[in-house]
């Protein structure tokens, strides 16, 4: 099943990190099987309104700045790893001012997907001094997905793309994702009829037959069923066994997002160091 046309781009905060640029490398193959634009954005955190505050160009303003330039190498080194992948793309950057969260939930606005790199998510930092990830997990207007680095795919087991199959009225838009996403990234897709506290667990003949349903209309994709007793975030932490590059969530279950993508020092519990889109 080929992709619609984007109506927008995707976009990809850059912050000079190796994660930024292992997002705009995992956001590449959504702007070719999409025909959008990569969008490269780098936003210089200021305090109050840069745009009101002056009457000149803030690019005029600031290019002087030592946070401008590292922005520009930031933005050149994404746009150069991009580029090399040899990848069909048109590829756009762009510096903007104000406070990270508001200016990428801004971006949101109108883009196809909106992908931030992390190296891990704090339950601390989220509770107490907030994340950027998770922030945009749950109020962006976009779909968002966080790309956890490192992730070593394995030589010979499946890497996963995992995905909750519940009663919701928005699962099988969910799960039409995470098939597309299966497609795009040539892996199996594992199908999770999981327990919510606001939705009654998948009975498996009924998680069995719409499984069945979803290989006829996609051929081309493994999709193996599991009736579990948790959500996503618990199944994972229950099989850190697997590889699982990617788990595909609805907007309702973004609040997962921290347990999915993992802490970012790890205790002597080993993790999966997985990636998440949250589709909505």
């Amino acid at each position: 099943m080929k992709q619609p046309e984007s109506a927008g781009p995707i976009v990809v905060g850059i912050d000079g990190s190796q994660a930024a640029i292992g997002a705009a490398l995992w956001a590449a193959d959504e702007a070719v099987i999409r025909n959008a634009p990569l969008r490269l954005v780098h936003v210089i955190e200021i305090e109050g309104d840069f745009d009101c505050d002056m009457d000149e160009d803030p690019a005029e303003v600031a290019k002087a700045w030592p946070e401008s330039e590292y922005g520009r190498a930031s933005l050149r080194a994404a746009s150069a790893a991009a580029q090399a992948t040899g990848k069909p793309l048109t590829i756009e950057t762009q510096i903007v001012w104000g406070e990270v969260d508001s200016m990428l939930m801004k971006e949101s606005d109108e883009a196809a997907m909106l992908c931030v790199g992390s190296v891990g998510i704090s339950p601390f930092c989220h509770e107490l001094l907030g994340s950027t990830a998770a922030t945009l997990a749950e109020k962006a207007h976009s779909p968002v997905a966080i790309i956890r680095t490192p992730h070593s795919a394995p030589t010979s087991e499946p890497d996963w793309i995992v995905t909750a199959v519940h009663d919701s009225p928005e699962s099988n838009g969910i799960v039409g994702h995470a098939i597309d996403e299966a497609r795009v990234r040539r892996a199996p897709v594992l199908a999770l009829g999981v327990s919510q506290r606001d939705h009654r667990g998948v009975q498996y003949d009924d998680l069995e037959r719409r499984v069945a349903d979803w290989r006829n209309h996609n051929p081309d994709i493994h999709i193996h069923p599991v009736a579990v007793p948790t959500d996503v975030a618990g199944f994972l932490e229950l099989h850190h066994e697997l590889s699982v590059q990617l788990a595909v969530i609805g907007a309702t279950d973004a609040a997962q997002v921290p347990a999915i993508v993992g802490p970012h020092r790890e205790g002597h519990e080993r993790h999966n160091r997985c990636s998440v889109l949250v589709v909505r």
